[in-house]
């Protein structure tokens, strides 16, 4: 906030904005609400979700009633809420721009080309545990998990590419962004993860959207919609097409991450919101070493086998399903 004078900090934890109240003083207006974040979106002129889970929903629904750009890393905002968002995206002239890199690659090869899409490809690196043998899967501990062999984030987001079910929440989440059926949507493991997401079209034509694993990129990109472009350098490294390299590809194990195939299944079903709610649960489990590692799709699949309540139309709808599914996934004894 200092180095980039910040005119407003908004800070969910009330011990942290006191401080921060003190740290800033004469330099930001500091407040710590629900209430203060969506009247910072007011005068905002593109707003980046990047809060965690569920919580990020209603700041996004906020920001899109008054006509927002917003460049969204909070992917359980579609998940959970995409019939909602999408509704509330129809009577707004709000624009959502992909953070995640590979919906920021398909967004890229979307607006160089969007006609005859026949698939659309999101890579996955595979996780930490890509060939680790199954068996092992029960003594898989949190610290392990967390350990990324390409990106630095967060426990919650690391844990869930661990498991693939983050790259199958991206599933969920380019079949809304994009509007596009759920089959055409493939995964594809790609180790490397140099080549971010490919779109094929009916003529046999693919494009596909490459840098080396860097945010700042995606970021960079979203970031040049209020600004001219010659204003941004990302500061990531090039790409060394002189080097001698190579490009693996492979089909997802839908049997060794069965967190992928939950995540098929619920958009058929309508329980998206209900996968989401709970796999937040059994994730939190998991770091509290409450379940194991394996235990995380187990539990997120028996919460998805109880007959919930029809599909969310209004936040309301969204906030009972997410609570009652939570429930659940709390109280439920593997």
């Amino acid at each position: 906030a200092k180095e980039f004078n910040v005119g407003t900090v908004v800070l969910s934890d009330q011990q942290a904005a006191k401080k921060a109240k003190d740290a800033l003083s004469g330099i930001s207006k500091v407040y710590s609400d629900k209430e203060a974040i969506f009247e910072s979106i007011e005068a905002a002129d593109l707003i980046v979700a990047a809060m965690v889970g569920f919580a990020g929903l209603e700041p996004v629904l906020a920001a899109i009633k008054v006509n927002k750009i917003i460049a969204l890393a909070n992917k359980e905002t579609l998940v959970a809420g995409g019939s909602v968002v999408k509704k509330v995206l129809s009577e707004s002239s709000a624009k959502l721009i992909p953070l995640d890199s590979e919906h920021s690659a398909v967004y890229n090869c979307l607006e160089a080309r969007a006609d005859s899409v026949n698939k659309i490809y999101l890579t996955a690196s595979g996780g930490p545990f890509l060939n680790k043998p199954e068996l092992d899967f029960d003594t898989i501990t949190p610290e392990q998990a967390v350990k990324h062999p390409r990106w630095n984030m967060g426990a919650k987001i690391s844990i869930d590419s661990a498991t693939m079910m983050n790259k199958g929440l991206e599933v969920i989440e380019a079949a809304v962004l994009f509007d596009v059926e759920p089959e055409k949507i493939k995964v594809l493991v790609h180790p490397e993860h140099v080549i971010h997401a490919i779109v094929e079209y009916d003529d046999a034509n693919s494009l596909a959207v490459m840098y080396q694993p860097d945010m700042r990129v995606p970021i960079a990109n979203a970031l040049m919609s209020v600004s001219e472009p010659s204003n941004f350098v990302s500061g990531a490294n090039f790409l060394d097409f002189s080097k001698p390299s190579s490009l693996s590809f492979y089909p997802p194990d839908f049997k060794r991450f069965p967190a992928l195939s939950l995540c098929y299944e619920a958009i058929k079903t309508s329980q998206t919101a209900v996968l989401n709610a709970a796999n937040e649960i059994a994730v939190s489990r998991f770091m509290s070493c409450d379940i194991t590692f394996k235990q995380i799709p187990i539990l997120v699949e028996k919460v998805l086998s109880i007959d919930s309540a029809k599909e969310p139309q209004e936040i309301n709808d969204l906030i009972q399903l997410d609570s009652w599914a939570r429930a659940k996934a709390s109280s439920i004894t593997i």
